[in-house]
């Protein structure tokens, strides 16, 4: 399988599937079909869904060394199999203010709403982070709500399906962590 990636430069190149999988830590699906469990529909086109890829970055702090950009959103045609990726909505940033590193998001999860997006940033020095991201279901687009620091690399997050709690689990350290999800969807200070 072949896919299409058209850069914003109007450039285009064409990678394998194997060369996806080395690149892209994660896949997720936006919705693949949002009234069958109350969600909005998505602007994705007729016969299509929307995935999130997360890559691993080479962000100047910690980053894993790929040499991914962050969060790209994608467009899979249900009929051919074609995978597009469309655009880049999550670059990974290093640390700044308030927020921990974006970088690496090796990891995705989307709550059960469809409307935020979790990510684990594989970064390993000094440490990782989880970020937390408000999805717009008519274009696909990201708005990062916040970012904050874990314990170890998340190599693994999910949400609870009563939409209160991200999971994030370690390699290094075997850490485990909890993180509340607060009313906006963004996150707060983990409690174990």
């Amino acid at each position: 399988m072949e896919s299409t990636d058209t850069k914003p430069s109007g450039l285009q190149s064409t990678f394998s599937r194997r060369n996806l999988l080395k690149s892209a830590a994660a896949l997720t699906a936006a919705a693949s079909a949002p009234e069958a469990f109350g969600q909005q529909p998505t602007g994705a086109p007729s016969k299509t869904v929307w995935l999130y890829i997360g890559t691993y970055t080479n962000v100047a702090s910690g980053g894993s060394g790929g040499n991914g950009g962050g969060i790209y959103l994608c467009e899979l045609n249900l009929l051919t199999g074609k995978l597009t990726v469309l655009k880049l909505v999550a670059p990974g940033m290093p640390a700044s203010g308030a927020n921990a590193s974006t970088g690496s998001p090796s990891t995705l999860a989307i709550d059960p709403g469809g409307n935020f997006l979790y990510a684990g940033n594989e970064i390993f020095s000094p440490h990782g982070s989880v970020s937390a991201y408000r999805i717009n279901r008519a274009t696909g687009d990201l708005t990062l709500l916040n970012a904050i620091p874990a314990a170890g690399a998340p190599a693994h997050v999910g949400v609870d399906k009563s939409r209160r709690y991200l999971f994030a689990a370690e390699y290094v350290g075997a850490i485990f962590e909890v993180f509340p999800i607060l009313p906006n969807g963004s996150l707060g200070p983990r409690v174990y």
